[in-house]
C-alpha cells in the first residue's frame, strides 16, 4: 500500500475531488474494488483514461508506478517511500524524468538536508508535508479505513493473547536471504513468557519461515505495516527506513545486523545517519535476546529519541491534507 495508498483513502471521500488509484497487483485491486473504492490495473484502459485526463499523479517510487508515456498533462509528485538509510543512487541518475517532479519528504532539518544532498535535488522542488504513511499511525481515521481493507492479513496480530508485541522487519538483500545469518531457534527458545515476535520479510522477499515457532510469527508479506506500527512495543530492523517511521511511536529499536560486514561492503549505509539512530546494534542472537529484555525492562534510548526525533520527523498530522495543498 504505501504512501500511495493512504493518500489515496484520505482523498477519497473529499468533496470536489475525483481521485483513481492505479495499481499493479490484481488482488489488491480485487479487494479493493469489493469494498467500493476507485482502483484500476495498470494495464487497462481504465487507466490509460485515468493517467490523460489526470491533473496530478503522486507515486512513491519510479515511473514504473504508472504509465509515464502518457502522463505528459499531469504535475507529478513524489512521496517516496521511506527516509533512505541505504546507500542510493541519485534520481538524476536514476532517470532525468524525475527533473519532472516536486518530492514531499517527512518533515525534519536533517531528512531535508539528507534528501537533498542523497538524491541531488533542488532545494526549490522538496516539500516538507510529512509521508501519509506516517498520518496513519495518529490519524484514527485512515488508520481504520486500512485496517478495514487489511483484516484478512493480521489475525494472528489481533487474536494473540501475548502482553509484549515485537515487529520484526529486515530489510532486502539482493543476493542473499537475510535467513541465512540467523539462528532463529535460538531467540525463539530464550524469548520470556508473554512476548511474541511478529516477522514481516520485505516485499521483494520471498524467503519464509522454514518451521513453526511458539513466539515467532510470519507476517503476510502483502501486508503494510504502518498502520499497525501504533500495535507493537519494540521495533527489530537492520537497515530498513521503518526505524524514522517507528520513532513516531516513540518505542524502543534495536538494529540487528549479523552480516554487517558482508552488507556495508555490498551496499554500505549513510554513516552519518546511521551513527544518530538511538538504538542498540547487535550482531548475535544472544545480544539481540539480552537487547530485547533491556530496552523492554528501561528503554534506555528514551531521552536521545527525544532529542534527536524532531531532526527526522515531526507531528504526522495532516501530512495528507499537505499534499493536497501542493496542487491548489
Amino acid at each position: 500500500m504505501g504512501n500511495s495508498m493512504y493518500l489515496y483513502l484520505f482523498l477519497h471521500d473529499l468533496d470536489g475531488v475525483k481521485v483513481t488509484f492505479v495499481s499493479r497487483n490484481p488482488s489488491l485491486t480485487k479487494i479493493l474494488n469489493d469494498k467500493g473504492y476507485s482502483v484500476v490495473g495498470m494495464f487497462t484502459l481504465a487507466a490509460v483514461f485515468a493517467t490523460l485526463r489526470a491533473g496530478y499523479i503522486a507515486y512513491t517510487h519510479g515511473e514504473e508506478d504508472f504509465l509515464w508515456p502518457l502522463s505528459g498533462g499531469a504535475a507529478l509528485i513524489n512521496m517516496w517511500h521511506g527516509t533512505p538509510l541505504k546507500k542510493m543512487q541519485s534520481f538524476k541518475q536514476r532517470s532525468t524524468r524525475y527533473e519532472r517532479s516536486v518530492f514531499t519528504i517527512p518533515d525534519g532539518d536533517t531528512t531535508e538536508r539528507h534528501f537533498i544532498e542523497t538524491f541531488n535535488l533542488d532545494s526549490g522542488s522538496v516539500y516538507r508535508t510529512g509521508s501519509p504513511r506516517n498520518e496513519a499511525i495518529t490519524n484514527k481515521n485512515l488508520q481504520n479505513m486500512a485496517n478495514n481493507i487489511q483484516q484478512h492479513y493480521f489475525k494472528e496480530i489481533a487474536d494473540t493473547e501475548a502482553e509484549i508485541l515485537i515487529l520484526f522487519l529486515p530489510t532486502y538483500r539482493s543476493e542473499r536471504s537475510f535467513w541465512d545469518s540467523v539462528n532463529l531457534e535460538f531467540v525463539d527458545a530464550n524469548l520470556p513468557d508473554g512476548v511474541e515476535i511478529f516477522v514481516k520479510n520485505h516485499t521483494h522477499d520471498d524467503v519464509f519461515l522454514s518451521k513453526d515457532y511458539e513466539n515467532l510469527h510470519q507476517m503476510p508479506r502483502g501486508l503494510d505495516v504502518y498502520s499497525l506500527l501504533h500495535r507493537f512495543d519494540l521495533l527489530i530492523t537492520d537497515y530498513s527506513s521503518v526505524l524514522f517511521d517507528f520513532l513516531h511511536v516513540d518505542r524502543p529499536i534495536i538494529l540487528f545486523r549479523p552480516d554487517d560486514n558482508e552488507y556495508q561492503h555490498e551496499r554500505g549505509t549513510y554513516a552519518h545517519i546511521d551513527v544518530m539512530i538511538p538504538a542498540d546494534r547487535v550482531e548475535s542472537e544472544s545480544e539481540l535476546v539480552e537487547s530485547i529484555l533491556r530496552n523492554l525492562a528501561e528503554d534506555p534510548y528514551a531521552a536521545e529519541r527525544s532529542d534527536i526525533k524532531d531532526q527526522f520527523v515531526s507531528d504526522p498530522s495532516g501530512a495528507c491534507s499537505r499534499i493536497l495543498n501542493l496542487s491548489s
